[in-house]
């Protein structure tokens, strides 16, 4: 649900930025083990791709997964 929250475009497909620390916040996870687990668990999955920023100050890219983009991925 927070990466639905933090999404801001009417589009899923586009790629959108935000932070360890607002997701941990909004969906009160208190370990960044746990945020990492599921976060994994969501890319492994197909939903999310993720693209990881180590600067203190941008957030890392996230972007939804349409069905329909995983099916002609094949």
């Amino acid at each position: 649900m927070a990466l639905f929250y933090y999404h801001s475009s009417e589009d899923l497909a586009e790629f959108f930025h935000t932070s360890r620390r607002q997701l941990m916040r909004f969906s009160r996870i208190r370990s960044i083990a746990t945020y990492h687990k599921c976060l994994s668990e969501l890319v492994s999955y197909g939903y999310v791709e993720y693209i990881p920023s180590w600067h203190p100050i941008k957030a890392s890219k996230f972007r939804f997964i349409k069905i329909t983009d995983r099916d002609n991925e094949g």
